[in-house]
């Protein structure tokens, strides 16, 4: 079995940081930030210039979940990117 099929099983997991919540989504492979309104310019630039795209469906910024994205988002969030790491790793990749 794949290390994506076996992920896929996993559920959604979400961390708070001040500003917003990360949700890592096994199901569907994305890492997503989720922000109460609309981010400041300067963070919507930093959010496209990382490959995150804004999905309406989702109703937040998102890109595939990888361990590049993860650090990506610890970055833009100040977040501790080994918090982020763990959930990453305890869904089998």
């Amino acid at each position: 079995m794949f290390q994506r099929e076996a992920a896929s099983g996993q559920e959604t997991k979400s961390l708070d940081f001040s500003g917003g919540k990360i949700e890592l989504d096994f199901q569907e492979d994305r890492i997503r930030i989720l922000y109460p309104g609309k981010p400041d310019a300067a963070t919507i630039s930093n959010l496209k210039r990382s490959g995150f795209r804004w999905s309406r469906a989702q109703r937040g910024w998102q890109r595939p979940l990888t361990t590049n994205a993860i650090h990506d988002v610890a970055a833009m969030t100040n977040m501790d990117a080994k918090t982020l790491l763990e959930l990453y790793h305890e869904s089998g990749r």
